[in-house]
This record gives C-alpha cells, structure tokens and sequence, in this order.
C-alpha cells in the first residue's frame, strides 16, 4: 500500500463534526444507515476514478451512492427485500442522472403524474418525453433489470388485512387506490420506484408515531388517525429530486456509461457462489451484535410486497447479529462466528491487488468478539491490517440513536498476495 494512501487516511477527522458540504437526507429512512461523508472518505482514499466498490451488508445504498457520485461503480448486497428496494431504485435513479439527467427527471415526473402531481415539480415536456424507453435505458446501466429485480423482491399482493392494523381505513384505501396506479403501469421501473415511494412513505402514513421500534416490535396504535397521503407522496418526490440533484465529480463520457451499480440479493447466514473478483474495494459496516432487526423495522413495507407474518419471522431468521437472536445465550459468539465465515466468501469478490476495509462497534461495546475474530480469519487468508483508526458517533447526523454503542472502529486490510 503506498505511503500516500496511508498518509491520506492519518489525515482525515473521522469524527466528521462537521457534516461534508452537499450532503441530502436519502429519500427512504432506514435504521443503522452508513455515514455519506465516512463513505466518501474512505472510498476517495483507497480507489481510483471508474473503480469499484462492494458492499455486501449494504442496506439500503449509501455506498453504492457514494461511489455513483464519485465517479465509481458498485457491488451492492443485502438479505432485506427492501433494503435492495430502495438500493436498487436510488442507485439506478444516480445512474441515470449521470448519463441522462433528463431521463431521471422524466422517471420521477411519470411517478409525480401517477400520484396526480403535475405542477411546478415537473414540466409537461419531462412528464411525457422519453417514459417510453425507460426500462431500456435503466437496464443498460443497472444489473438485474428492472423487471427482474420486482420479480424478486414482490412475493405477492399487499397484505391489506395486516396493514388494517396500522393505518386508518380512509388512508389506507387512498394507499390502496395510489398502489394499483402505481402497479398498473407498462413500466418495470416505474412500478419498481413506486413501490419504493410506497415503502419509504408507509410508516409516516400509519397511525404509530412513536417509533419504528414500536413497530419492529409489533405495538399496535391505540388510535387510528387519517393522514395527508398526497402530502406524504409530494415530500418524497421533492427529497427524491433534490437527491439526485447533488453534485457528481465528473469522469469521461465514456467512463460515465461504464459505471454501474450491481445489486444482489444474499443470504450471507449460508455458503454463497464465488464473486466476480473484480472489485477494488469491500466496504461494509457489517450488521452489529443483538443490536437492531432490519427485517422487522421495515414491516409494514414488506406488507407492502407481500410478505405475511410467517414470512417476516422466515426473513428475520436470515438476518446475522439480528436483535431478536439476543434472548440466546452464544447470540455474539454465533454472530461472530457467520461474520467470518460470510467474510470468505465475499473477499472472491475483490481483486487480488484490491482493499477491505470494515466498520466495526468499538471493543467498548463488548462486541470485542467479532473484531478479535475478523483480524484472525483475515490474517489467515492472506490480508494485511495496514491501518486501524477510532471514531465518535455523532447522535445529531446519524441514526444509531437506537443503540448503546457510541464510537465504531475503522480497519482496513491490504492483501499479501
């Protein structure tokens, strides 16, 4: 590893205080989501311009949109059906601005059109130009494409007699007639950005305004309250504009067409194909200890795409280190020991000459397990630790306000090979 690189990483606050210039909320929550700037950095410091990255616990993209904008493609992996949701249509949607901003304005004005926004958002010439090549254009640039991609992810109708009981009967027909709209469309891709606008508004809509938690946990409301859909619905159109309006660095046009976001669906709880080794990167914070269930945060979601609650528990039973496993005496051991092991099958996915760099919780956490165990099974494939560094988590600009850990640890290993 060159000398500047390392110099590059001693430099960098990796408290980051202050919140990198340009930075816009992402147009879908998700709990336990990467830090943009720590992202950036770090992806800045270990990969060239028209690189690419992989993330196999990438939730819900923020690396992979990072290495959009930075002018890098992207391997982007999950268990969560609506993490790769979300994943699938922000990094398609960056995509598609970087070669065609026009094309990604027409995508959003057809949805706004849909839901029955038709104004000062979008112009009559983007809401009817150039919707009919869409699926075209996105499959070109995004691996699976887009019909594939539904194929996999929606498992049935919407589970509308369980969501009965989170959202109150006058909202919920509204969200039943806008999800028929949406469904009803020629267009793969635009069905598929529905249904994330659909996933990203569910839990603002419904009638538990406590917390996710509450409804992870499965805590019914204890009054029914209508909600604005149409509101909800134009929020998200304008954060989802001013998203992929952020600054991108600029690459060639030729580079421009070549970067590309991939999106897998993984399961890493068991043995996996080997990748593609085509990566310059792995840059993952892998799924923390007892601390957070995904799956169950995003319940009324995958109502949404048809999954009861046989198949959530099904779904929860996949996810490594998920909070409900806690109750089990060797709960961090186990999650340890499958982090390890899903950790041989996603270094095939890097280049002999590429990076691995990991977030980890801070051995104050007592979590020390999984660190001490990662070093070892690396070191014994082969890779180096070249650099190690401890950073704060900032409760005002990041979502572990549901956790008890404060500080993460940065490790980044190089190969021997």
């Amino acid at each position: 590893m060159k000398g500047v690189v390392l110099r590059t990483l001693r430099a960098i606050d990796w408290d980051f205080a202050t919140p990198r210039l340009g930075y816009l909320a992402p147009p879908h929550w998700y709990p336990g989501t990467f830090l943009p700037a720590l992202s950036e950095a770090l992806l800045e410091a270990l990969t060239p311009v028209g690189g690419t990255i992989f993330d196999p616990y990438g939730g819900i993209g923020t690396s992979g949109w990072s290495a959009l904008r930075k002018g890098r493609s992207c391997h982007i992996a999950d268990v969560n059906p609506v993490a790769l949701l979300v994943s699938y249509a922000t990094n398609s949607l960056l995509a598609l601005t970087r070669i065609d901003k026009a094309s990604a304005n027409n995508a959003l004005g057809a949805l706004g059109r849909l839901v029955g926004r038709n104004d000062d958002l979008f112009g009559e010439r983007q809401l009817f130009s150039g919707v009919a090549h869409l699926d075209d254009q996105v499959q070109a640039i995004c691996t699976p494409e887009p019909n594939a991609i539904l194929n996999l992810l929606v498992v049935g109708e919407p589970q509308w007699s369980l969501l009965e009981n989170w959202i109150e009967p006058s909202t919920l027909a509204n969200m039943n007639n806008l999800t028929q709209a949406i469904l009803a469309s020629q267009s793969a891709y635009l069905r598929l950005l529905g249904l994330c606008m659909i996933s990203a508004i569910a839990r603002s809509v419904c009638s538990q305004h406590a917390s996710w938690g509450h409804i992870a946990d499965n805590v019914r409301p204890r009054e029914m309250t209508a909600q604005n859909l149409y509101a909800a619905t134009t929020r998200w159109l304008k954060r989802t504009k001013a998203f992929i309006s952020a600054p991108m660095t600029q690459v060639s046009t030729e580079r421009d067409i070549a970067i590309k976001p991939r999106i897998y669906l993984r399961d890493w709880s068991k043995p996996a194909d080997v990748g593609p080794g085509d990566a310059d990167l792995l840059l993952t914070s892998p799924p923390y200890a007892d601390a957070i269930d995904y799956t169950l945060a995003q319940r009324l979601s995958l109502y949404f795409l048809g999954y009861d609650d046989r198949a959530i528990s099904s779904l929860v039973s996949a996810e490594i280190g998920a909070r409900r496993k806690r109750s089990k005496t060797l709960s961090r051991s186990t999650w340890s020991e499958q982090l390890c092991a899903a950790l041989k099958d996603q270094v095939t996915w890097v280049k002999p000459s590429g990076t691995i760099c990991l977030v980890l919780p801070h051995k104050d956490s007592g979590r020390s397990s999984g660190e001490d165990d990662i070093r070892t099974s690396l070191e014994g494939m082969g890779w180096h630790l070249f650099f190690e560094a401890d950073r704060s988590i900032h409760q005002s600009h990041t979502r572990h306000s549901w956790t008890s850990i404060k500080k993460e640890t940065i490790l980044v290993f190089s190969s021997r090979k």
